[in-house]
């Protein structure tokens, strides 16, 4: 588990601090001013010893790099690259998903499309690429393939439940070797204390109480047992709840306290529920009456039946400038607006928003990374506003402020100019269907435009985006969605 909290320590949620507690509506500029107090003194150097010590260069992200950032020459080896079984990587491995990746969000369209893929008979079906990087302590911090991972993982929680219950007993043992990191002993003994405290919440409610499932903080990660996936800070506390919901069913039912138990309101309208929902429901009807045989199959299919093309990192390459790159390659690559055959769920403006203000602090230990990351964007803008909302501020910003002066007279930033170059390269034929000014990449590139002089006029340099300038953003972004509160167009 040490090793576990040192891959994540930059995710790890804020202990002893009362304003946790406080509504973040009400708190999140007092939360956020403080912080930022805290962050104004300069990083350790270089010569002091710290092993989680970052490149102190403000500007460490490279935008629009044309070439692959990470290490190349002859006589490296570079890259691990294989095909592997779903069953290899969750069995071997413990993954985790850094700060800087988005939140599951794949659609229902997403989801019924993996059922359908394994319930269909037949050999080996491929998921595309992955990419990881290992830590010094062996464990795999995911850059790419964090959707497919999180679906296969609670495809396998649903299909537990349904084990369970039609006895299924080696299949059950098998699916919490794959969840649980083969270490199911702590799982069984923390369930077993929270059905004892549901117990003891049922009898002081009477008839009033509803078997549901405590809701976990957010951002928890368990002390008492080890999860083979940690999903993002923000997705964790429903993961978890899923993933755990069924052992605590399980000690209930020994205890002959309860033969329900549902779902806190909290994970209910998460994506990842919406997930496990969908999948129970299709499981249900392809089983029916609870054919063994079906679920060993479905089982097999999604472990041994499902692979992904492994790719790890074996070079001392910087992983969020990879992602950024792959990031950006996604949002700009002009490949991609001509024929996209796999498009899954493209990145948004608001992911790269997000990285770019989180590279702020890339030059401090991870700790404080993360510190940074709840006070000075979880809690101010998607705990207040919601990610759906936060697109939508985003994009009424970028129009506001790019239409207040012509484009002659405004900052023009290097992203945005090199869109002007691609698209003086496409054929005129093609420019307005290609570039159209609400396309996801144009308003980015505005975006960026806008930061850059921001960076400029504080910093004196358009590429330093420094914590002065990731506050001055964050806090423009809160006053626009403010302000559309009060005008009741959000």
């Amino acid at each position: 588990m040490a090793e576990i909290r040192r891959a994540v320590a930059f995710a790890a949620p804020l202990k002893g601090s009362e304003e946790d507690n406080e509504d973040p509506r009400e708190n999140s500029v007092t939360a956020y001013q403080a912080h930022l107090a805290k962050l104004s003194s300069p990083p350790p150097r270089a010569s002091e010893p710290n092993e989680n010590h970052q490149p102190s260069n403000p500007a460490a992200l490279n935008h629009l790099q044309y070439k692959w950032p990470g290490q190349t020459g002859r006589g490296i080896q570079h890259l691990d690259v294989r095909p592997m079984l779903f069953n290899d990587i969750l069995s071997k491995n413990r993954i985790v998903i850094p700060l800087f990746q988005r939140r599951y969000i794949w659609t229902e369209k997403q989801i019924r499309q993996w059922f359908r893929d394994v319930a269909m008979p037949g050999g080996v079906h491929r998921t595309h690429k992955t990419m990881f990087k290992r830590d010094t302590n062996g464990t795999l911090i995911c850059v790419d393939g964090q959707q497919r991972l999180t679906t296969a993982t609670l495809l396998l929680a649903a299909l537990r439940k349904h084990c369970r219950r039609t006895g299924l007993t080696a299949t059950v043992r098998s699916i919490d070797a794959l969840l649980f990191n083969k270490a199911l002993a702590p799982v069984k003994r923390w369930a077993e204390e929270e059905a004892k405290h549901l117990v003891q919440e049922a009898q002081s409610q009477a008839d009033q109480y509803q078997w549901k499932m405590r809701p976990f903080p957010s951002g928890w990660l368990p002390e008492e047992f080890e999860t083979t996936l940690v999903p993002s800070f923000v997705d964790r506390a429903s993961y978890f709840e899923i993933i755990c919901q069924d052992h605590v069913l399980e000690a209930l039912e020994k205890q002959h306290a309860s033969s329900y138990l549902g779902f806190s309101s909290e994970c209910q309208s998460s994506v990842q529920h919406k997930t496990f929902r969908i999948f129970s429901q299709e499981i249900s009807r392809l089983v029916g009456n609870g054919a063994k045989n079906k679920l060993q199959s479905l089982f097999r299919k999604q472990t041994d039946g499902f692979s992904l093309m492994y790719i790890e990192l074996l070079t001392n390459d910087n992983i969020q400038q990879v992602f950024l790159w792959m990031q950006e390659k996604t949002v700009f690559g002009m490949g991609r607006l001509l024929f996209n055959p796999h498009p899954g769920v493209d990145f948004k403006p608001i992911d790269l928003t997000r990285n770019l203000v989180v590279s702020s602090v890339m030059n401090r230990p991870l700790e404080e990374q993360m510190e940074f990351y709840q006070k000075c964007w979880v809690t101010p803008l998607e705990d207040r506003f919601g990610t759906d909302q936060l697109e939508r501020i985003l994009e009424h910003l970028v129009e506001r402020v790019t239409t207040e002066k012509p484009k002659e007279e405004r900052y023009v930033g290097n992203m945005e100019k090199q869109l002007e170059m691609q698209l003086a390269m496409a054929p005129v034929a093609m420019q307005e269907s290609l570039f159209p000014e609400d396309m996801p990449m144009m308003v980015y590139a505005k975006f960026h435009s806008w930061v850059q002089k921001r960076a400029n006029d504080l910093e004196g340099d358009a590429n330093a985006i420094t914590i002065a300038v990731a506050d001055s953003v964050v806090r423009d972004l809160v006053r626009e969605g403010e302000s559309m509160d009060h005008m009741d167009i959000l």
